[in-house]
């Protein structure tokens, strides 16, 4: 009960507060009942991660691409609901310093997608002036930091997806199938199961014997069931997509990869 009234109340709460922010900018285009109504719904989309928009043809927020209180506001919703409800109500009791395994890995592993990603996108689009090249610098960094957020698992997008270089729509798949965080709102492998695979592989390039982080072993245990949970992604994706392959006459495999992680 305790844990599920933290639940309500911190999703109720960041929820609200982001549909203020988001008023600010809604109800002097929509009007007062519509841009509350849109600052309300796309305050709950973005924060459960669905990626459902109100604003029609296909246009997402791409009208807003350098509104960095829409792109911030949205962005930050998805970050927060894709970190999850323990990783946050431990940052709340015990504060940065009284971590756990958990909550560092996953706070490591987001941060490195999102800067990481934001810094790839910057150097895809870069040149693409169906994007990004012809913005101001503001806009090229809201953009390329909203693109790599969005992915995992929201579906929101500030630039034409199908304008991508191939290398950016890419990385959009790979950011689309880790996902976000045990225990929140999107989906994916999750962050911590990435993270171990990786530690994994540099503990045996090392010749380690076991997975270590933050001066911590690793179970052989959680090392199997990520490296299991992964190939059975893997697996699903790849039958799915092969039977696409036979359905969907005239679609690129490109197309087919993109929107079979998207949906997994």
């Amino acid at each position: 009960v305790k844990t599920a009234r933290y639940v309500l109340v911190f999703t109720f709460t960041v929820q609200i507060a982001a549909a203020i922010i988001l008023s600010t900018q809604f109800i002097p285009q929509f009007g007062l009942a519509k841009g509350i109504y849109y600052s309300i719904f796309h305050s709950i989309s973005a924060f459960c991660n669905a990626g459902i928009d109100l604003f029609g043809n296909f246009t997402i927020v791409t009208s807003y691409y350098n509104n960095p209180v829409v792109i911030l506001t949205l962005g930050c919703l998805i970050i927060i609901g894709g970190l999850g409800f323990y990783v946050w109500q431990e940052l709340y009791t015990s504060g940065v310093k009284r971590l756990s395994t958990n909550t560092k890995l996953v706070l490591t592993v987001t941060a490195i997608l999102i800067f990481g990603g934001m810094a790839l996108m910057f150097i895809f689009e870069m040149n693409n002036p169906a994007t990004i090249k012809n913005m101001d610098l503001r806009g090229k960094l809201l953009s390329a930091w909203f693109a790599a957020v969005t992915p995992r698992t929201a579906g929101f997008n500030s630039i034409s997806t199908a304008d991508m270089s191939p290398a950016a729509r890419f990385l959009t798949i790979i950011l689309m199938f880790i996902g976000g965080s045990p225990g929140s709102t999107a989906g994916g492998i999750k962050t911590t199961t990435f993270g171990i695979l990786f530690l994994t592989v540099v503990s045996v390039v090392k010749g380690r014997d076991d997975v270590e982080v933050y001066k911590k072993r690793i179970g052989r245990e959680l090392v199997i069931r990520a490296i299991s949970i992964t190939f059975i992604a893997m697996c699903l994706v790849t039958i799915v997509t092969m039977i696409l392959c036979v359905t969907e006459q005239g679609a690129s495999l490109e197309y087919i990869i993109y929107e079979t992680v998207s949906a997994f």
